[in-house]
């Protein structure tokens, strides 16, 4: 993580006035604080929080205290963690931090980051934790996160939190335990005998009764009122008064010089020598300061060069310098952006860029600079108004809300970038996102914006890799196999460069699921194995690899793989974008019905379809052609016919074809099934689809060997073994399972077992079922079926009571997978006559 004054400077307790004074009854309630968890120290601004907890810890010579000074912009998740564990970058190895904060995408990273936390700080010896300004901290993911994190606090850890009110984090057991040590406003405010020493041993001022009354027990508004002298009035210093103070009193006492210096200055977070010399060079930087210093004004010193101003004179200034002439403004708020910039300290440059509202050149910054969670902050500060003017910012604003499943949000950037595409031609990139902002498939064949095309755009590298990552996907979905190698080979070259935890996970689920389309199982396992270890960094990316991983187990059988797959997210999936309950339940679905839980499929099956479009059917066909092999026709089929013969023959694939061919062949239309089954089995050869090739061949085989000749039987089995071995594919041979026994026949006719290896061939018979033996008295049964004898004459003539032959005729036709006597009749014949 690159460091720099800034993060310093926050990281750094501010060095308290010189003579401070003892509060004594504060400073005695906070030497008990080793016995509670957590202090409270909570007033207004300039109640004397800050400078209470630094003098105390100066005062005690605390050693073993962090401390974080907190702005507005803490208030997003990754800056403030960015900046919380750089407080522990000498007790604790960063490493992995950085890896998970550096370059990273996804917000779901931060649980990873809490835990490793909680284990971390159970190695620390004693420490204090203090952050001020917590009034800052509103984010409802960010307190979630802090939450976590201080429910596993150990005992010897203590939370400071100082702010004007406390974040909405959920302490109670805390308190219930009295875990707690609380300073109310109330005691913030000094008697008059600590005002009277605040006065003369701090300020090194004669005492002044009216002063002291004035300020009403409020540090600040003493420090300001002894500024300077003054007539003053009862209730000048009063809260709501003190702008008016400021603007008539103040002001009018200083130096032009020094006021302008005080007004270009004030509206910073923090600043140095550096800073203002490039701001204001014609002020003398140090003569200022310690005139500044010197009287007392509300200047706070962070380090030995780097300064800032208590939050009243910070926030009156601000709020003048935002009624300015509006290009004043915006001339101050640019040069100090491009004195970062040159810096290359890029989130306080993208900080200003923001409040200037230069919204442009937020997004042209973000897309050249490494990313990590503080330039993140930025990036979904800019509104969706303004992003259609930079495509390349477009890309990564919705792939940062695609990626931490914000669909809402998605939806909205895709709706409106859409409508822009004619003006800004460079937002093509955004054609056929909408695949990946709703659940349903629309359509498969896409136009597609070529490679050339997409270079020709000069958009940044990482941009490039998430548009060639999205078109990967599309182009396979029309099976453009060839162009889709390419980019991944672009995306893989990229990616080598700029090798961002995000964008490397994305390429190899790419390629996982490219690689599982075309059959090559041993593959698509391997990048599904590469992508397993970014899954710590984001939990909510577990559902879509553990769906992907389990559809390749399923498609190689290996149900019990499958099966823990599920067993991992089950509890998770409701919790999930509808677009991945989808996929999860038309993955989980096929399991169930590879496990013969024929019950249970059925019921998830009519929830899963009656979400679906009656449209979307022609793009089940997988999913159906399992169903179909129980060979239970159903009104689904017709419904699958009847929008495959509407639906263009472009939008069918191989799936849809071998369903319709199958569903032709049961209505004896074989020829008709014959001749599309060949013609897909082509087109599968060209592109490669591993899968719906060892289909067509075993259907091919099975139902239509009589219409080829033995060698090209041969040839089309030693094609189908092939596969089937190399990727380890045995699902097609589940789908023929209930035609088994004529298959093995077949195979025996054409001697297709001596065609292939031994091993081959163990391989081969352990996935065709064996059949189930009946036993004596249950063929006895059968010849007695054979001769149309009823049940009471069975049992009659094998002296057998009628329940006992009524449980024979139920395990029969459980073991030759019948559901009735002439189905039976018709089994027994093939297998034992």
């Amino acid at each position: 993580m690159k460091k720099n004054i800034i993060i310093s400077a926050k990281l750094k307790r501010p060095i308290p006035r010189k003579d401070y004074i003892i509060r004594k009854p504060l400073f005695a309630k906070l030497d008990t604080m080793d016995e509670y968890t957590f202090v409270m120290i909570e007033g207004a601004a300039g109640s004397g929080k800050t400078t209470l907890m630094s003098s105390y810890i100066d005062y005690h010579q605390l050693e073993t205290v962090k401390w974080l000074t907190l702005d507005k912009n803490f208030n997003d998740p990754f800056l403030f963690f960015q900046y919380f564990i750089e407080m522990f970058h000498v007790e604790i190895d960063l490493t992995a931090y950085h890896y998970l904060l550096t370059d990273n995408f996804m917000k779901e990273s931060l649980y990873q980051i809490v835990d490793m936390l909680c284990c971390d700080f159970q190695k620390l010896e004693k420490h204090y934790l203090v952050l001020d300004n917590v009034h800052f901290l509103k984010d409802s993911f960010l307190c979630e996160l802090l939450d976590m994190l201080f429910k596993e606090l150990p005992q010897h850890i203590h939370v400071i939190m100082l702010g004007r009110n406390l974040p909405q984090i959920h302490l109670s057991h805390y308190y219930a335990n009295h875990q707690i040590l609380t300073i109310s406003s109330a005691e913030l405010i000094m008697s008059d005998e600590e005002a009277e020493q605040f006065l003369t041993k701090t300020l090194h001022a004669p005492y002044n009764g009216e002063l002291i009354y004035l300020a009403h027990g409020w540090v600040a508004a003493l420090a300001l009122l002894y500024s300077f002298s003054v007539e003053l009035h009862d209730q000048v210093m009063q809260m709501d008064l003190l702008e008016d103070y400021i603007e008539k009193e103040f002001l009018k006492e200083w130096d032009t010089s020094v006021v302008e210096f005080i007004q270009l200055t004030a509206v910073l977070d923090f600043f140095d020598e550096n800073l203002c010399e490039y701001l204001c060079p014609q002020i003398a930087f140090q003569p200022t300061i310690q005139l500044l210093m010197h009287h007392h004004v509300l200047l706070i010193q962070l380090d030995e060069t780097t300064y800032t101003y208590h939050d009243l004179i910070k926030e009156y200034f601000i709020k003048k310098f935002e009624q300015e002439n509006k290009k004043q403004k915006s001339q101050y708020l640019g040069r100090v952006a491009q004195y970062y910039e040159n810096k290359k300290d890029y989130d306080e440059c993208l900080k200003y860029l923001l409040w200037k509202q230069d919204y442009e050149k937020m997004m042209e910054l973000i897309v050249l600079i490494p990313q990590n969670g503080k330039t993140l902050a930025y990036l979904t500060k800019v509104p969706v108004d303004e992003i259609m003017k930079n495509a390349d910012f477009a890309i990564q604003y919705f792939f940062y809300f695609y990626v931490n499943s914000d669909e809402l949000t998605c939806q909205k950037i895709y709706q409106h970038t859409s409508s822009y595409i004619q003006e800004y031609p460079s937002l093509t990139v955004f054609n056929n996102l909408k695949l990946f902002v709703e659940d349903r498939i629309k359509t498969r064949i896409n136009p597609m914006t070529s490679l050339s095309e997409i270079i020709d755009l000069n958009l940044s590298e990482v941009t490039l890799a998430i548009v060639l990552l999205k078109d990967i996907f599309l182009l396979y979905l029309k099976d453009e196999i060839e162009m889709a190698k390419k980019y991944i080979a672009k995306a893989h070259e990229l990616i080598q460069k700029h090798p961002h935890n995000y964008l490397r996970y994305f390429y190899f689920i790419t390629c996982a699921q490219f690689y599982e389309y075309l059959g090559e199982y041993t593959v698509s396992i391997h990048y599904f194995k590469q992508a397993y270890t970014y899954l710590y960094s984001s939990p909510h990316l577990e559902i879509g690899y553990y769906v992907g991983i389990a559809g390749v187990y399923i498609k190689q059988m290996y149900l019990k793989e499958a099966q823990s797959c599920f067993d991992l997210i089950a509890e998770k999936v409701e919790s999930q974008p509808h677009r991945m309950q989808v996929a999860y339940y038309h993955t989980y679905i096929q399991l169930l019905y590879l496990q013969e839980h024929y019950e249970q499929a059925n019921q998830l099956w009519i929830t899963f379809f009656e979400q679906c479009d009656p449209l979307e059917i022609v793009y089940l066909a997988h999913i159906l052609q399992m169903r179909y092999s129980y060979h239970q026709y159903e009104f689904i089929f017709d419904l699958f016919k009847k929008e495959y013969q509407l639906t263009n023959s472009d939008e069918l694939d191989s799936d849809a074809h071998i369903l319709y061919a199958l569903i032709d062949y049961h209505q004896h239309k074989e020829e008709q099934a014959r001749l599309l089954l060949e013609k897909t089995l082509i087109y599968c050869r060209k592109k490669m689809l591993r899968l719906n090739l060892i289909e067509i061949n075993l259907y091919l085989i099975l139902y239509f060997h009589q219409s080829y000749t033995e060698k090209e039987i041969a040839d089309l089995w030693k094609e189908a073994i092939h596969y089937i071995i190399k990727e380890h594919v045995y699902l097609p041979f589940w789908l023929i399972r209930h035609d088994f026994h004529q298959f093995v026949e077949i195979c025996h006719q054409y001697q297709l077992f001596a065609l292939i290896d031994s091993q081959e061939r163990l391989i081969i018979q352990s996935l065709l079922p064996q059949p189930m033996v009946l036993t004596v008295r249950e063929k006895d049964v059968m010849k007695m079926l054979q001769k149309g004898y009823t049940n009471k004459q069975i049992a009659e003539a094998l002296n057998i009571s009628l329940a006992t032959v009524k449980t024979h005729l139920i395990n029969i036709f459980s073991k030759l997978h019948v559901n009735n006597r002439v189905e039976a009749l018709t089994k027994y014949q093939e297998i034992y006559e």
